[in-house]
């Protein structure tokens, strides 16, 4: 009798560890999806301040793809529109 309390035991430990580890997959599933999203999004405003080809068009505008907000500057050292650094980028404001 007491061999199939253990054996008991040990089915419902696996079946708990089992369940840990697909909650553990999922959640790293999902990060990593929205990670790459980001950089899609941060990508796609690389590309639209680039656009801008003259200082007064870049002048600071804001850019907004998908749920990344970032705005586009004129540095003098690179005399083109380019945008801000990534970690500066923010969710747009919700006016």
């Amino acid at each position: 009798m007491n061999k199939k309390g253990q054996g008991a035991l040990e089915y419902l430990l696996l079946i708990g560890g089992a369940i840990l580890v697909a909650v553990i997959v999922i959640t790293i599933i999902t990060s990593v999806g929205s990670a790459s999203g980001k950089q899609t999004e941060y990508n796609a405003i690389k590309a639209l301040c680039a656009g801008f080809k003259t200082q007064a068009a870049c002048g600071n505008s804001e850019v907004v793809v998908g749920s990344t907000s970032c705005d586009c500057v004129w540095p003098i050292t690179t005399n083109a529109c380019e945008v801000e650094a990534q970690s500066l980028c923010t969710p747009p404001n919700a006016d």
